[in-house]
């Protein structure tokens, strides 16, 4: 029996050993304002009872981070990536799979601080420099604002939230899983995001 326990505590010591052993090496990190928004969508956030909360500019976490994995040659799938957003006076950790389209129903958002400029049946008008007529258009404009047209609905699993909460969340940069129950996992007023891989 002696040697049973005596077993059972070093096989405990060496898988707590090995645990310890690994280390978060830091790929990337990037400011929240170096976030590319060019393609974001406008998302329509509701309540579970149809409640609108209202309307912001956004875009799929996964496409963000699966742009600095490959900006510097990892592949998710071969290693152990673990990222990190900051806010003023917050740190969460996740891992590559809290983003995955294949496990999360309603995929996660980063939601910008940017106002919606224009609505679905909006018309936009496009006028040359000094009224002009030109064959060379620069149409830059009009493009960076055509994906903000697209209205995506974005339902929550909850009928409510707390209003400060709300205020908070819905006013600053920051990342929503709508398929979760409550906003705990939430972050408002993001910073900063980091990519780690485990070694």
């Amino acid at each position: 029996m002696k040697e049973i326990s005596l077993f059972c505590v070093i096989l405990l010591m060496l898988c707590c050993n090995s645990v310890r052993s690994q280390t978060l090496i830091l790929i990337d990190e990037k400011e929240i304002f170096d976030v590319d928004f060019s393609k974001a969508s406008q998302l329509r956030f509701q309540f579970s009872n149809k409640k609108t909360i209202g309307s912001y500019i956004g875009i799929p976490v996964l496409a963000e981070i699966d742009n600095m994995l490959k900006m510097n040659s990892v592949d998710a799938k071969t290693t152990s990536i673990i990222i990190s957003f900051e806010s003023n006076n917050d740190v969460k950790y996740y891992t590559y799979f809290d983003f995955l389209n294949e496990i999360s129903a309603i995929p996660p958002y980063l939601i910008t601080q940017q106002k919606v400029k224009f609505r679905a049946g909006d018309t936009l008008h496009y006028y040359t420099k000094g009224g002009k007529q030109t064959a060379d258009m620069d149409i830059a404009e009009l493009t960076e604002h055509a994906f903000s047209t697209i209205i995506t609905n974005v339902r929550l699993q909850f009928n409510s939230m707390e209003a400060s909460m709300q205020q908070n969340i819905f006013s600053n940069s920051s990342l929503i899983f709508p398929i979760d129950q409550s906003p705990k996992r939430w972050l408002a007023n993001i910073k900063k995001i980091k990519i780690y891989k485990i070694e």
